[in-house]
């Protein structure tokens, strides 16, 4: 129908394009963060408790990927870049206060989340136990253990600001 309404009315039906936030992304988009740039990768929608939040798993190369989370907390975005930390060993559940890269993070939340991850690869259901920890030297600073049905992943992370982040929307 598209290629009719164009040939007879000169006009072509276009789909209104949507201005991406940190709350928007789709795979496929880039991010530039402090001369970096990252393929949003996959997307996870998790919900606890009634509240949603989005994560994004990042590609920056074949090799190195990172995750970022993003959601309004008490009505102000609240971004998060996370590294992944391999082999990172800890008792389950975590202690409230935990050492990582010699400074000490503290616990400040325990949850459970439910989500949908989906990729160009898969689609998939997900369940999430974490610890969220605050470093007590430098706020900005986090850290995170998260349960996936028996597989842990830990990451430390660092606060952003949505300013700090450019958004190219991809194909």
């Amino acid at each position: 129908m598209g290629f009719f309404k164009k040939l007879f009315t000169g006009k072509e039906n276009k789909k209104p394009v949507v201005k991406r936030t940190l709350l928007n992304l789709r795979i496929g988009d880039f991010l530039t963060y402090y001369g970096e740039d990252y393929e949003v990768f996959a997307v996870v929608d998790w919900m606890e408790q009634g509240l949603s939040y989005k994560e994004y798993k990042l590609k920056k190369n074949l090799n190195e990927s990172y995750w970022m989370t993003a959601e309004i907390d008490d009505g102000e975005l609240l971004v998060l870049f996370y590294t992944i930390v391999n082999d990172f060993k800890t008792d389950i559940p975590p202690a409230r206060k935990i050492k990582f890269d010699n400074e000490e993070y503290e616990l400040e939340e325990t949850g459970q989340a439910v989500g949908k991850l989906k990729s160009n690869i898969a689609s998939q259901d997900m369940k999430c136990k974490y610890w969220y920890y605050e470093c007590t030297s430098n706020e900005e600073k986090v850290f995170s253990i998260e349960d996936y049905s028996g597989d842990f992943e830990a990451s430390y992370g660092i606060k952003v600001l949505e300013s700090e982040i450019d958004i190219l929307p991809g194909g």
